[in-house]
């Protein structure tokens, strides 16, 4: 209880500043300063063989950790990887929603780097933004762009910043290096259209299932 306590604390942003610096403006700073809470997300069945690979970032220095649920669905286990060759051995489900894909994940890890969710409440269109990605068996990739839209109410960013497979599940930078959106999908019948969940999305559907009656803390594999 005390743990979950803490994770509702973050996401109201009550807590104090993330170990990441994210007083860098320019975005060769941003990058430095962000990459090392950025991970690969290796799914694995139950031969541990690798099923896919995601994008994840953590957003706690125990642990906690933010990536798309079609990243985790179907897999038997998980690892996370930093640039550096470290692995991260994968703990519980703190939070998973299918229907906005999102989860909460909890790994082993303490003293880690992390980034700030900030408020996506007052972005704008037009503003900068950047994401920082894992692209299928690649090191980090950066691309900015700005924001083109927002969708269904806000809770959809489409930027033009782009991403490819693999970087499902990267963080959306602002340009102060705090995290806005989550990256998500990309579409192929256009041009630059690429999309986010926005970080208010994340905020309001993890504080509604805290409220939730909490059956398990352990992953089903089962599920979709």
């Amino acid at each position: 209880m005390k743990v979950l306590s803490g994770i509702v604390g973050l996401v109201l942003g009550l807590l104090p500043c993330s170990l990441v610096n994210l007083s860098a403006f320019s975005i060769p700073e941003i990058v430095v300063k962000a990459k090392p809470a950025i991970v690969q997300i290796i799914a694995v069945d139950a031969n541990q063989n690798p099923l896919k690979r995601g994008t994840g970032f953590f957003i706690t220095g125990d642990g906690v950790l933010v990536t798309n649920d079609h990243v985790i669905a179907g897999a038997a286990d998980l690892f996370a990887q930093t640039d550096t060759g470290a692995i991260y051995i994968f703990r519980s489900v703190i939070f998973r929603s299918v229907s906005l894909d999102l989860a909460l994940l909890k790994f082993a890890a303490t003293g880690v780097p992390y980034l700030k969710l900030a408020s996506s409440v007052h972005v704008a269109e037009g503003q900068r933004v950047i994401v920082i990605g894992r692209p299928e068996k690649l090191a980090e990739t950066v691309s900015d762009g700005i924001i083109s839209a927002f969708r269904n109410n806000r809770s959809s960013i489409q930027i033009t910043a782009a991403f490819s497979p693999g970087s499902s599940g990267s963080p959306v930078l602002d340009e102060s290096g705090q995290v806005i959106g989550i990256a998500t999908s990309t579409s192929k019948e256009g041009q630059n259209l690429n999309f986010a969940i926005s970080v208010e999305t994340l905020k309001t559907a993890f504080l509604t299932s805290v409220d939730q009656p909490r059956t398990t803390d352990r992953w089903d594999p089962a599920q979709p």
